[in-house]
Parts: C-alpha cells; structure tokens; sequence
C-alpha cells in the first residue's frame, strides 16, 4: 500500500497546486460552480484512490463495514486527521507562496475544510461501499 499510496498523494500536491492557484487567485468567480470544475473533480477522484488503497490494505475490516453499511465506521477508517492538518498547512503556505495575504490563504483553506475534504470523504465512503 504504501508505495501506490505515496505516488496517489504525490498527484494530489500536484493537483492542489492547480486548485489552490485558482481559489487563490480567482476568487469568488472561481468558486462558482466549483463541483464542475476539472481540477475539484480529478482532487476527488485522487482522494478515491487514497481510499481503495487502504481498502486494498485491510480488505477484511473495509469489507465488513461496507457490507453493513456502517458510514460511520468507513469515515473513522479512512480518516487521518495530522494528514488532514498538513493539507491544509500545506494549502495555506501554497497561497502565501502566489503573494496572497492571509486573509486568502485562511478562506482557501477554510474551503477544503468544509468543502474538498467532506465531499471527498463523502465520494470515497461511496466507492468503498460498492467496493464492499
């Protein structure tokens, strides 16, 4: 796992590098529609990835919260909170890096926060169910 899982999160650096440069410095216009933007939709398709390697990891304990649907179970699994933070440290020092204050790069991050993160996880619980 640990291979694939590295070159999985690789890709999403790269990728939030493109995101983050659009939330950054696009603003608001960019915010809209931003669920039907290519660069928000490959971000979640590369969280999936991150989750089927660890389903792949530990099918049995995946397998089993699948079958019985227990979505709650499957966040806590795929959930890793320090590799949450370090996102959005990372986030917030890849908008300081465009020249952005900090006023941007705390409303960036704020946006993975309550939206990147959660509609990932949200995607991720689904694939991991079918998975099941």
């Amino acid at each position: 796992m640990n291979a694939e899982l590295h070159l999985v999160r690789d890709e999403i650096r790269k990728t939030d590098e493109d995101l983050v440069r659009d939330l950054a410095v696009g603003g608001a216009a960019v915010a809209v529609r931003w669920e039907e933007r290519p660069v928000v939709k490959r971000r979640i398709e590369l969280g999936v990835k991150v989750a089927e390697c660890k389903f792949h990891h530990d099918p049995d304990r995946f397998r089993a919260l699948a079958r019985v649907r227990d979505t709650s179970g499957l966040e806590r699994a795929i959930t890793d909170a320090r590799m949450e933070e370090a996102v959005l440290d990372r986030v917030r020092k890849q908008v300081g890096e465009l020249g952005c204050t900090p006023v941007i790069a705390s409303a960036v991050a704020e946006f993975y926060r309550t939206w990147i993160i959660p509609e990932t996880k949200k995607i991720q619980i689904q694939r991991l169910c079918e998975m099941g």
